[in-house]
């Protein structure tokens, strides 16, 4: 089996990275046109809620897209 790997960015990884309004607005772009030439798979959100006694939830988001140039 092929491996897989994934890269999550937490809220300071993103900071640190210091992107240009300009480079978030390129890459929301590509991302869109990337959705609407079929190039993303975009599932439904799921609700998780682990226990009840946590009184809390989440909401998963899963969803792919290829590689941006």
């Amino acid at each position: 089996m092929q491996q897989i790997w994934m890269t999550y960015l937490n809220g300071p990884d993103v900071a640190e990275l210091a992107l240009s309004d300009d480079e978030i607005l390129a890459a929301v772009e590509e991302s869109l046109r990337a959705q609407g030439e079929g190039r993303t798979v975009i599932e439904p959100r799921v609700h998780l809620e682990p226990d009840p006694a946590f009184e809390g939830h989440f909401n998963v988001l899963r969803g792919y897209i290829g590689p941006l140039n």
